[in-house]
């Protein structure tokens, strides 16, 4: 897919900068021993600033079983969007749902703001995961306060994404 042309057809809103392949866990991820503030973390640990109460009621008692390698695609707005629009370019609800494992492995690679494919300067990143009822969700990191922040909205919700927000999502096959 290019910046040009989206899977749907018409005018992209999304350019695709990169992939990453995010290996199957040998454990069960159980949310709540990975998504805890944490200022001050080990080797290992993502240092995390603040976790929106919404998020915590959403994510925070589920539990995955990451049987797959996943292949994860990076996005960035080019214009200014919604959510809809966005998984409706990247081949619907269905396809673009990531774990939160998947989502805590990236982390991982930046767990104290450093530098790479997610941004660390206050903007969004914005993934989209299932909660613990099955309904997909934005999930919404972004780095302020010395770590990374939290926050989950729901698709649908007018969840504005500014030009340049990053988004990442299951590559499609």
């Amino acid at each position: 897919m290019s910046h040009t042309q989206s899977i749907t057809g018409g005018f992209s809103l999304l350019c695709c900068y990169g992939r990453i392949a995010i290996p199957v866990s040998q454990n069960q991820f159980v949310a709540e021993h990975h998504f805890v503030t944490n200022l001050h973390p080990v080797v290992g640990q993502v240092k995390i600033s603040s976790i929106t109460g919404r998020f915590n009621n959403l994510f925070l008692k589920k539990v995955e079983d990451v049987t797959a390698e996943a292949i994860l695609s990076f996005h960035f707005a080019i214009f200014d969007t919604l959510d809809n629009p966005v998984i409706a370019e990247l081949g619907g609800q269905t396809n673009v749902a990531v774990n939160l494992y998947d989502l805590c492995f990236l982390l991982r690679l930046q767990s104290c703001g450093q530098a790479g494919r997610l941004l660390n300067d206050g903007r969004k990143n914005v993934f989209y995961v299932c909660d613990i009822a099955g309904v997909l969700r934005a999930v919404e990191v972004s780095w302020v306060s010395g770590g990374w922040h939290f926050d989950a909205a729901a698709i649908g919700y007018p969840n504005y994404l500014p030009a340049n927000t990053r988004i990442v999502a299951k590559q499609l096959v």
